[in-house]
């Protein structure tokens, strides 16, 4: 374990009162999966031209990357700040080619015409929510109740994207995207409880997370919707 130490509580400057060692491994394991789905995903932009993150989740997702990385302080380390730097440069690209193949994901005439001004809205109010969820509202040092909220809409528009458009299955949506990110999130879950047992808001979000990941993976291999009849 000194090695351990050594790295993440020394050269990293990761606060050991607040984040002992199997939080910091929770954590770790957390970034790491998120990491590994942003490659699938791009990997699936540059083979089917298709960025199976929706728009709203993009444009989310990057204003708390941006938030959490540049401008607030969190009570993790040094090492937080530059696992959020490289999820925001992951992101810049994601984000890029949102704007260049979103609409095609996008079957509403009016959204798909107000497509930029609709990412910019949501893309500024983000920032904004984030920021203020930090500084005068109940998020807490690393912006787990911020991005839960977030993780709520990812499963949740995710689910919904895959049910309208089963078609994209290994052709634009990924499921190693499918495991990663639900690995991901998981391993962060578990690091919610051991950080705050008694947050009990916390973990209704973290349980809801889970439930809907669980079920994209089920949907994503046994989603059939040629055999769904509708009774009249």
């Amino acid at each position: 374990m000194e090695w351990f130490n050594y790295f993440f509580y020394d050269l990293m400057g990761i606060n050991k009162t607040l984040y002992p060692p199997i939080q910091v491994v929770f954590l770790g394991f957390g970034f790491i999966f998120w990491f590994m789905a942003y490659k699938e995903i791009l990997w699936g932009v540059h083979k089917y031209k298709i960025v199976e993150i929706p728009m709203i989740v993009a444009a989310m997702d990057i204003s708390w990357e941006f938030s959490w990385g540049f401008i607030l302080e969190n009570d993790f380390g040094r090492l937080f700040n530059y696992g959020c730097i490289l999820w925001f440069i992951m992101d810049c690209y994601i984000n890029y080619y949102t704007f260049q193949y979103g609409r095609k994901l996008v079957t509403n005439p009016w959204i798909s015409k107000n497509y930029f001004y609709i990412y910019i809205f949501l893309l500024i109010g983000s920032g904004f929510i984030t920021y203020f969820m930090r500084t005068l509202a109940e998020d807490d040092g690393i912006g787990l109740v911020s991005a839960y909220f977030l993780n709520l809409v990812i499963s949740g528009s995710y689910i919904y994207q895959l049910l309208n458009y089963p078609e994209y299955r290994e052709k634009g949506f990924r499921f190693k995207v499918a495991w990663t990110k639900f690995l991901g999130t998981g391993s962060i879950s578990v690091a919610c409880f051991l950080h705050y047992p008694t947050n009990h808001f916390l973990h209704t979000m973290c349980v809801m997370v889970f439930v809907m990941d669980i079920l994209y993976i089920y949907l994503f291999k046994n989603y059939m919707p040629e055999l769904i009849s509708v009774s009249e």
